[in-house]
Formats: C-alpha cells, structure tokens, sequence
C-alpha cells in the first residue's frame, strides 16, 4: 500500500475542506505543532461548537468512503492540518 502525504491544508474561521476521499481510504489528519488554536473537525457544516477537536500536534484517523469530504474550522484562523492517506 503507497502512503501519500499531501500539502498541509490551511484552516479558517469558515469550513474549509480538508480532503476528499476518491476510494476506501484510511486518512489521517494532524493538527499542526504551530497552530496557536485548536482545530475542529467535521462535515460541512462544521463549527468551533459541533466539531471534533484537534489541540496544535494532535491527530485523528478516519476510514472514509468514496466522495465522503471532511471539513474544518479554526478557532482563530489561520492554522494547519497535515493530511497522510493511502493512495485511492
């Protein structure tokens, strides 16, 4: 199984798609160790109340199906999320 790790993927005060499954996919999502906020994760209607929180280094694995998308949100803007997947 290739692993790809794409670009980190800035997050703002608005949802913001994080990535997109185009197969079954095992993606992992980590908050970047600089961000000064956290991070939420979830679908698009994803807010600093309803999302799942990543604190700046933390992460989470999601197994997605394809065309499922996940979102997030910044606290304060401005923050990173690195993204490391299974090729689809």
């Amino acid at each position: 199984m290739a692993i790809d790790q794409d670009a980190p993927v800035t997050i703002g005060t608005s949802a913001t798609i994080i990535f997109t499954a185009v197969a079954l996919q095992t993606v992992v999502l980590q908050a970047d160790t600089g961000n000064g906020a956290a991070v939420f994760i979830g679908g698009s209607a994803v807010t600093t109340a309803n999302g799942y929180e990543l604190a700046a280094g933390e992460a989470l694995a999601l197994n997605m199906q394809p065309g499922d998308t996940v979102y997030g949100i910044s606290a304060a803007g401005s923050d990173d999320v690195r993204i490391l997947h299974n090729q689809g």
